[in-house]
């Protein structure tokens, strides 16, 4: 069986005629160049403008056409938001006030009509930018601005550089510097509105894709120094410090990736409606599969259990856009999402490392309540392996080893969102297994040195991943 959920996109099933139909709407309403820009940033080109504007300089007086009551979003208010505009998820809309993001709105008669969000810098270090996946560096006495928004009813009315000019009045008696934000070249309308108060082009920053390699570019922005590229996985081994198993605490303060997380699970429960209505728990089964005894049984017979690509009875977990799997859900969007995670993955791996990495997506699995994942090495592919998982009740699910060197059965109970590094030996084989009572999103990753043979095997690697008919037999 195949769940083909990968037709399921963000608005509109996806269909030439459709797309024939926006093009013809974009040409009309936007133009030629518009069109254009769109196409690119579909099929391998994307671009942003930076702007910035000091705060030392005053602020205009801008007055909208009609009266307007400006205030910050309070967590209250989500309802009147939701109903103001609602392309994003109303749990994200929550997360960004609850790390400290303000939203900034006009009300007209009471009415939300204009908003536009903010990140500052006192409080986040960088900005995950998901349409050119990059993460802007923010600094102390900086803020960046985003997701602007006017009701269509609304436009040309100046109630957007109203509003913009509000918030420079209001981040200048903070004692902030400047304020930040970027803009694709084709939004004249919102270009206009910025110039109106100040700002000015000051940099750039997109990618170019060709295939899976992508290459991202800036100019005029500040970023942490090039990794040093490591030459072997023995100064890998050196620098995760670390022999066998470790347990990464501290990721889970950093905003950005609880982000991604929270958004790939949030599309992959929508991809995934149709499986879960089939699901049955098998508790007891759960149980017996992840026991020592079970370990013991194929210890006892020599059996080398690689994982769930060429053993898929292990378990009755649900992968995600792995083709060489059986019973796999495929999602264009949940695929998008993860690769902005996995960006951000490698990004916080070698700033902690002070090294360039090749990264690899392991596996992605829903483990509903009642589901397992049976006793395997995956000795086939040794390596370091990182795991990001979220539990939606801690102290209800595990992940559970055995220590290659002394034999024993370790248990790592689930706290909520958890970040795991283990390795796996090509000689000493590191057996592992998961249990879950509760919901649990596992995003794995496999860290190899960075060379020239990895990143040109990689996406053959992909590839089998995606494409149904190279699965194993």
């Amino acid at each position: 069986m195949r769940l083909e959920a990968g037709k399921k996109t963000v608005g509109p099933d996806w269909t030439p005629a459709t797309a024939f139909r926006r093009a013809v709407e974009i040409h009309r309403e936007e133009g030629l160049y518009a069109l254009w820009k769109k196409f690119l940033g579909e099929f391998g080109y994307r671009r942003l403008l930076y702007l910035e504007r000091l705060l030392a300089e005053p602020s205009p007086d801008i007055q909208a056409a009609l009266t307007l009551q400006i205030s910050c979003l309070q967590a209250g208010d989500v309802d009147d938001y939701m109903a103001f505009h609602n392309e994003d998820p109303r749990k994200q809309i929550e997360h960004r006030l609850s790390r400290g993001d303000v939203c900034f709105v006009a009300r007209a008669d009471g009415v939300i009509v204009c908003a536009s969000w903010a990140s500052e810098g006192r409080n986040l270090s960088e900005h995950w930018i998901r349409y050119v996946g990059y993460a802007l560096p923010i600094a102390g006495d900086e803020v960046y601005l985003y997701d602007s928004y006017t009701s269509p009813d609304y436009r040309g009315l100046d109630i957007a550089p109203c509003l913009a000019a509000w918030v420079l009045d209001y981040y200048r008696e903070r004692g902030y510097r400047r304020t930040t934000t970027a803009i694709a070249p084709d939004n004249r309308a919102n270009l206009r509105s910025r110039a109106k108060t100040g700002y000015r082009v000051c940099g750039s920053l997109g990618y170019l894709r060709t295939g899976p390699w992508i290459r991202h570019f800036h100019r005029g922005l500040s970023s942490p120094p090039p990794a040093e590229c490591p030459t072997s996985a023995e100064a890998l081994n050196e620098s995760l410090n670390t022999s066998l198993y470790d347990e990464w605490s501290d990721w889970g303060d950093d905003t950005m990736l609880r982000d991604l997380v929270d958004e790939c699970i949030v599309a992959q429960r929508e991809a995934c409606e149709e499986w879960l209505a089939t699901y049955r728990p098998e508790m007891d089964r759960a149980r017996r599969e992840v026991s020592s005894n079970a370990l013991d049984e194929l210890l006892s017979k020599d059996l080398d259990v690689h994982g769930v690509s060429t053993d898929r009875d292990i378990t009755n977990a649900l992968p995600l856009n792995a083709a060489h799997i059986e019973n796999t859900v495929l999602d264009r969007r949940v695929a998008a999402l993860r690769h902005n995670l996995d960006r951000q993955v490698r990004h916080l791996l070698e700033a902690r490392l002070g090294r360039r990495l090749q990264l690899i997506n392991s596996g992605q699995f829903w483990y509903p309540p009642g589901s397992f994942m049976g006793w395997h090495t995956n000795q086939r592919a040794p390596g370091w392996r990182l795991y990001v998982t979220v539990a939606s009740s801690p102290g209800k699910s595990f992940f559970r080893y055995r220590n290659p060197e002394s034999g024993a059965i370790e248990t790592s109970w689930d706290r909520g969102f958890d970040v795991r590094l283990f390795r796996v030996g090509d000689k000493q084989p590191l057996w592992h297994s998961v249990y879950s009572e509760t919901d649990r999103f596992s995003f794995g990753f496999l860290i190899r040195p960075w060379s020239l043979g990895v990143a040109l095997r990689q996406p053959w690697y992909q590839l089998r991943r995606r494409l149904p008919f190279f699965r194993r037999r």
